[in-house]
């Protein structure tokens, strides 16, 4: 069921362009989320999750694959964030997921969104432009950007994070259709 406005004067819904796909929240620790079965029918897909990760053990922050494919060859991400009063940035090519995302390296509680642009195109790679706040000891705000190099339409997408997603995380996954 899409979610709908209402604009003034005019019919519930005429405005919307964003459907709920997928939607979650966590009842236990998990390992990962595969979203499967993504409908090709929208132009971009926009992810919502607010998470954290068990930090009882040392690892980094979620990763995102698509179509379960973790090759090497096929990611790129760019990180710019902020932690106290420092600026920092990050980038890795050639890696086997794409990094930022939804999860904290830290475990403090973090709420992302990040737009997936022309996942159902079969002639483009695909591109993510992500942006998450997290809380905590580590307060830090990070934008991401990163390329799928694919020109397979996303059919499924993998969020895992080391040591675990905690129980309570939501995770929403909305269609986006054209204006």
């Amino acid at each position: 069921m899409p979610i709908t406005t209402t604009p003034s004067g005019g019919p519930q819904g005429e405005y919307s362009t964003y459907t709920p796909i997928y939607s979650t929240t966590l009842s236990a620790n998990t390992s990962s989320v595969t979203i499967s079965n993504i409908p090709q029918t929208y132009t971009d897909l926009v992810l919502v999750a607010t998470a954290r990760r068990n930090i009882d053990n040392a690892g980094g922050a979620g990763t995102m694959i698509f179509n379960g494919v973790s090759s090497g060859s096929l990611y790129s991400t760019t990180i710019l964030y902020n932690s106290g009063n420092t600026l920092y940035s990050g980038r890795w090519s050639s890696v086997d997921g794409l990094y930022g995302g939804f999860a904290t390296a830290d475990g403090a509680l973090a709420h992302s969104i990040t737009h997936i642009l022309n996942y159902s195109n079969s002639t483009t790679f695909k591109s993510y432009l992500g942006d998450r706040g997290q809380a905590g000891n580590d307060p830090r705000r990070e934008f991401s950007i990163g390329t799928y190099r694919s020109t397979s339409p996303i059919t499924s997408i993998t969020l895992s994070a080391a040591n675990d997603i905690k129980s309570g995380a939501t995770i929403t996954l909305y269609g986006v259709k054209a204006a």
